[in-house]
């Protein structure tokens, strides 16, 4: 998943994991770890998803949110 709050913008790392669930640390926002839905405000919008493989020792990501 994305590494930005749908509410502000602001980076996800160093959130809390709780039970499933990703807790933004500057305003409390909760996202859930297994769609990226938006579970209480101040976020109203799901965080975008990427599906992930390695291939050939690359890395390669894809929207899933199209």
């Amino acid at each position: 998943m994305e590494n930005r709050c749908t509410h502000d913008g602001s980076e996800l790392n160093g959130g809390q994991l709780e039970d499933g669930v990703l807790v933004c640390p500057h305003h409390g926002a909760k996202f859930s770890l297994k769609d990226g839905e938006a579970l209480c405000a101040p976020a109203y919008e799901p965080l975008t998803l990427f599906e992930t493989r390695v291939e050939n020792g690359v890395i390669q990501l894809r929207d899933l949110r199209w």
